[in-house]
C-alpha cells in the first residue's frame, strides 16, 4: 500500500520534465473543458438551472462574509470552518428558497464577473461603475426576475464559454475570436431561453384557462341544477293551490247540502 503511494507521488507530485508539463497540461485542459460546458449549460439553460445558481452563489457570497466575520472576531480553526460553513448554508438557503434575494445576487455577481471580463478594472473608477452597473441590473433582477436572469446567464455562460473555446482549440493568440464567439452564443442563449420561457408561460396560460373554463362549466352546472330545483318547487306550489281550491269546492258543496236539508225542514214544518 504504501508503495503505491510513493508511486502515486512520483508520477503525479514529484514529476519533473516533461511527465509534469504533461500531467499539469492535462489537468488544465480538463479544468477548461469541464468549464465550458458549464458555461454553455449557464448560457442556454440558465432560467431553468437558476435556483441552482443562486444557491451556489449565496452560499459563495455567505462563505466570503462568514470568512470576514470569523476573521473579525478572532475564530480559528475549528470555530472558523463552522463560522464560514454557517453563513454559507443559510445564504445558500435563502437564496434558494427567496427566489428574488436569489436573483438579485446571481444579477450581481454575474453582471460583475462579464463586465469583469469585457472591462478590464484597471482603476478605481472602472470598478465603482462595474459595481454600480451591477448593482442597478441587480435590482432590476429582484423585480423583474426572469427577462433579467435569461439575459445575465446567456451573457454571463456565453461569454465564458466563447472566452475558453479559443483557449481549448489552441488559438490563445486570437483572444478576439474568444469575444466573438461569446457574442454570438449569448444571443444565441437568449433567445432560446426567452423562446422556452414563452412556451412555459403558454401552458402556464392554458392550464389556469382551462381549470377557468372547468369553473365556469361546474357553475353552469350548479346554476341549471338550482334551475329545475326552482321548477320543481313551483310545480309542487301549483299541486298545493290545486288541492286547496278542491278542498273549497267540496265546503260549496256542503254548504249547499245544508241549504236544502233547511228547505225539507221548512216543508216539513
Amino acid at each position: 500500500m504504501n508503495e503505491a503511494i510513493s508511486f502515486g507521488k512520483d508520477i503525479i507530485g514529484g514529476a519533473d520534465g516533461p511527465t509534469s508539463i504533461f500531467i499539469a497540461g492535462r489537468v488544465n485542459m480538463g479544468i477548461l473543458i469541464v468549464s465550458a460546458i458549464i458555461g454553455l449549460l449557464i448560457c442556454f439553460a440558465g432560467l431553468k438551472v437558476a435556483k441552482v445558481i443562486t444557491a451556489v452563489i449565496g452560499f459563495l457570497v455567505g462563505t466570503g462574509i462568514g470568512a470576514g466575520a470569523a476573521a473579525a472576531i478572532g475564530a480559528e480553526k475549528i470555530t472558523f470552518a463552522i463560522v464560514v460553513l454557517a453563513c454559507g448554508t443559510v445564504l445558500a438557503a435563502l437564496s434558494f428558497f427567496v427566489y428574488r434575494v436569489g436573483a438579485f445576487f446571481t444579477a450581481f455577481f454575474g453582471s460583475v464577473g462579464v463586465l469583469g471580463m469585457i472591462v478590464s478594472p484597471s482603476s478605481v473608477p472602472v470598478v465603482v461603475i462595474i459595481l454600480v452597473v451591477s448593482l442597478i441590473l441587480g435590482i432590476l433582477a429582484a423585480v423583474f426576475i426572469e427577462p433579467i436572469i435569461v439575459v445575465i446567464t446567456a451573457v454571463a455562460g456565453g461569454m465564458s464559454a466563447g472566452i475558453l473555446i479559443p483557449q481549448i482549440a489552441g488559438m490563445d493568440r486570437f483572444s478576439w475570436v474568444g469575444y466573438i464567439i461569446g457574442a454570438a452564443l449569448s444571443l444565441l442563449g437568449m433567445a432560446v431561453q426567452f423562446a422556452l420561457h414563452a412556451r412555459k408561460v403558454g401552458k402556464r396560460e392554458k392550464i389556469q384557462a382551462d381549470r377557468i373554463k372547468e369553473e365556469a362549466s361546474m357553475e353552469s352546472e350548479v346554476e341549471k341544477a338550482r334551475t329545475v330545483l326552482g321548477e320543481e318547487d313551483e310545480e309542487e306550489d301549483e299541486d298545493d293551490y290545486g288541492g286547496t281550491g278542491a278542498k273549497e269546492h267540496d265546503e260549496v258543496e256542503i254548504v249547499d247540502l245544508d241549504d236544502i236539508q233547511d228547505d225539507i225542514e221548512d216543508d216539513i214544518q
